[in-house]
């Protein structure tokens, strides 16, 4: 995701890339514990939340 928002401007890919990652694990807690009834583990919705994205990726790479 980050190298797909910065191109080619290598400096940037890493600090971009913690700030996706933090934007994703603060959004799985906040949906975590108040969007289910019952609160759920951080890592599942995480994984609910990049699955769709590996798999666009994956078919991405065969086109």
């Amino acid at each position: 995701m980050a190298r797909q928002l910065v191109r080619i401007q290598h400096r940037y890919v890493l600090p971009v890339s913690g700030l996706i990652g933090m934007f994703l694990v603060l959004t799985a807690d906040y949906i975590a514990k108040n969007v289910a009834p019952a609160e759920i583990p951080v890592g599942l919705v995480a994984a609910v939340i990049g699955i769709p994205y590996f798999i666009y990726l994956l078919y991405k790479g065969k086109a």
